[in-house]
């Protein structure tokens, strides 16, 4: 992969890691899905995946422990094998515990965001919209519930990944 690729695939994935984490950052799903695929074609990585080996990079720059320092492994390296490397700190279980802790507090978030709505609907004047809503998001809870305490997150049924993929 050429350095321009790189840069561009390096600048999409912080895009869609930081519109995964910042609320004020809210790319149209469009653009979002636009970047989602050019980081898997340019790297052959999930979004989760990459945003976990560059949180390890931030949380280790330009150390050893770096997935891509260009101090510690070389520019030419960074510019030209820079998708290699970030698979290579995908395997790493250290990476795949920021992954998972990544997981987790997304979900926690979610499932946040969700209980506040639910409350701010039961505090409402009920119709049938209104309650059909409130079973849509008990539901969406109940599964966000369930997503957080299945551990690890390596055995989970379609329904599962589906909602994990969100």
């Amino acid at each position: 992969m050429d350095a321009p690729s790189n840069d561009f695939c390096h600048v999409g994935g912080a895009l869609q890691s930081h519109d995964q984490k910042v609320p004020c950052l809210d790319l149209h799903p469009i653009v979002a899905h636009f970047f989602r695929f050019w980081l898997w074609l340019t790297t052959g990585m999930v979004t989760r995946q990459w945003v976990a080996v560059h949180r390890k990079h931030h949380a280790r720059c330009e150390t050893a422990d770096d997935p891509h320092s260009p101090q510690v492994v070389g520019l030419k390296k960074v510019l030209l094998e820079g998708s290699e490397l970030y698979r290579k700190a995908a395997a790493d279980p250290e990476t795949i515990q920021l992954l998972k802790e990544a997981i987790d507090e997304r979900l926690k978030t979610e499932s946040d965001r969700v209980s506040r709505l639910l409350m701010q609907l039961r505090l409402e004047k009920k119709d049938k919209a209104i309650t059909e809503n409130i079973q849509k998001l008990a539901d969406e809870r109940l599964l966000l519930k369930r997503l957080m305490l299945s551990g690890d997150y390596t055995d989970l049924s379609a329904e599962d990944r589906r909602a994990l993929s969100k």
